[in-house]
C-alpha cells in the first residue's frame, strides 16, 4: 500500500499516494557536512518568499531536533551529513517552492508507509524506520505504518517535509478532482509502483443535487504549542506591547490574564499560542521582553479551528462606496457558521460617513450573508 496526502487548495484539495523508495545507504559521513546553523543561514540567504522560507526552516528544524535527540547534542551543535548536502537542501526548498506555487489552503496525509527491514548507516545497521525518521514522525501529526516492501520508503528528509506541511488523516478525503500528477523514483519493486501521486481537487465540492454530509465536516486540526509564564513585575507598557513583539517572533495568539501570585501579590499570566516549530523562538522573545526566568510549555498539542476566508462588503452612501472586510468561518465541509465584519474597517467607514459603527457592521455582515445564501 502507498501512503497519501491531501491538500485543500483554497477550495481545492490535493492528494498524493507515495510508494517511493530511496535505495541508498544512509552514509551520514559522506558528502557535504553542515551544521544546523549553517543550513539555516544558507536558506535565509536564498531570497525566498516568507512562506517558502518558513516551510523550509520548519522542515530543517524538525531534522535538527531529531538528530540532536538521537545523538544527545544541542540543536545548534548538531551537524547534518547527507541532509546537509546541496541536493538534500534542494529537496526541502524545492518542495516548499512547489507547495507555495500550488497555494493549498489545507494539506493532509493518510498513514505513511515507512517500509521495513534494515538499513546500513555510519553507526551500524538500524531497523526501518531509522532513528531520525522515527523521532520526526513521533513529533508530527501523521501516522506511520510498516511495509509494504523490504526497503526504506520514508527518509528523515521526507518525514520532515511532511511534518512541516501536512495534517494526518485516516483516509483520502472526498474530492471533486481537478487533476492528477505522478513522479517516479529510481527503485523498482515487483508488485508495488514506486511513484508519488498527487490528486488536486475541490475538497468541498459535491455533484449537483447531492446532499452535503454535515456530519463529516467539523473544524480543522491545527498543531500548536502553548507557552506560559507568570509575571509579577511587568509594566503596563511591556504587557501592552507583547501582542506585537511576540507576533513578530511567530506567536499566533497572546493572552494576558490578571492573577494572584505568591504572598497574594497581583501579577499576570501570559499565555501564547504558536506553531511547534516556532516555540523556541517565541519563548526566547517572551523571556527577553518580560525578563521572566522561565517559560513553560503546556501539554496542549493542537487546537480545532475553522476554515477562514475574507469577503469584501461594499457600503454605498451619498454616492460613495466604502469597503469593509468580513471574515467568514466555516467547517471543513464548507458549512458557514459565523460571519463577522472587521471592526477596524467598520470604524473607519463610520468615521467617514457618520453612521454608527454597529450599523456599519450590521450592513456589511448582512451583505455577505446574502451573498453566501445565494
Amino acid at each position: 500500500d502507498d501512503h497519501g496526502h491531501g491538500h485543500d487548495h483554497d477550495d481545492h484539495g490535493h492528494d498524493h499516494d507515495h510508494g517511493h523508495d530511496h535505495d541508498h545507504d544512509h552514509a551520514e559521513g559522506a558528502g557535504v557536512t553542515r551544521s544546523y546553523s549553517e543550513v539555516v543561514a544558507l536558506v535565509e540567504s536564498m531570497d525566498l518568499s516568507g512562506s517558502v522560507e518558513s516551510t523550509a526552516l520548519d522542515a530543517f528544524e524538525r531534522l535538527g531536533r531529531a538528530e540532536a535527540s538521537v545523538h544527545g547534542t544541542d540543536l545548534h551543535e548538531t551537524h547534518f551529513h547527507e541532509v546537509g548536502a546541496d541536493d538534500a537542501i534542494a529537496d526541502v526548498v524545492g518542495a516548499a517552492l512547489l507547495l507555495d506555487d500550488l497555494d493549498p489552503h489545507h494539506v493532509v496525509t493518510t498513514p505513511v508507509a515507512a517500509g521495513r527491514g534494515e538499513v546500513a548507516m555510519t553507526h551500524g545497521v538500524y531497523p526501518v524506520p531509522t532513528p531520525a525518521t522515527a523521532e520526526i514522525a513521533a513529533q508530527a501529526d501523521y501516522a506511520v505504518r510498516g511495509g509494504p516492501v523490504d526497503a526504506e520508503l520514508l527518509t528523515p528528509t521526507g518525514a520532515a517535509i511532511l511534518g512541516a506541511v501536512a495534517e494526518g488523516v485516516d483516509s483520502v478525503p472526498d474530492l471533486a478532482l481537478d487533476g492528477v500528477g505522478y513522479g517516479a523514483g529510481d527503485a523498482t519493486f515487483p508488485e508495488h509502483p514506486n511513484v508519488l501521486r498527487v490528486l488536486v481537487g475541490d475538497g468541498r465540492g459535491r455533484a449537483a443535487g447531492d446532499e452535503r454530509d454535515r456530519d463529516a465536516g467539523g473544524l480543522v486540526r491545527d498543531d500548536v504549542a502553548v507557552l506560559e509564564t507568570n509575571l509579577d513585575d511587568a509594566t503596563p507598557e511591556v504587557l501592552g506591547g507583547l501582542q506585537e513583539t511576540l507576533s513578530r517572533a511567530g506567536a499566533r495568539d497572546v493572552t494576558v490574564v490578571p492573577t494572584t501570585m505568591k504572598k497574594s501579590r497581583p501579577g499576570h499570566l501570559v499565555k501564547v499560542i504558536c506553531r511547534p516549530a516556532d516555540a523556541e523562538a517565541v519563548a526566547e522573545a517572551l523571556a527577553r521582553e518580560t525578563g521572566t526566568l522561565g517559560v513553560r510549555q503546556s501539554g496542549a498539542s493542537h487546537r480545532w479551528i475553522a476554515d477562514r476566508e475574507f469577503e469584501t462588503a461594499t457600503i454605498s452612501l451619498d454616492g460613495a462606496d466604502h469597503e469593509v472586510s468580513v471574515k467568514v468561518a466555516s467547517t471543513a465541509d464548507g458549512e458557514v457558521y459565523d460571519v463577522s465584519a472587521e471592526y477596524d474597517d467598520a470604524a473607519a467607514v463610520a468615521a467617514e460617513t457618520g453612521l454608527a459603527v454597529r450599523e456599519v457592521l450590521r450592513r456589511a455582515e448582512a451583505q455577505v450573508r446574502a451573498l453566501i445564501d445565494g
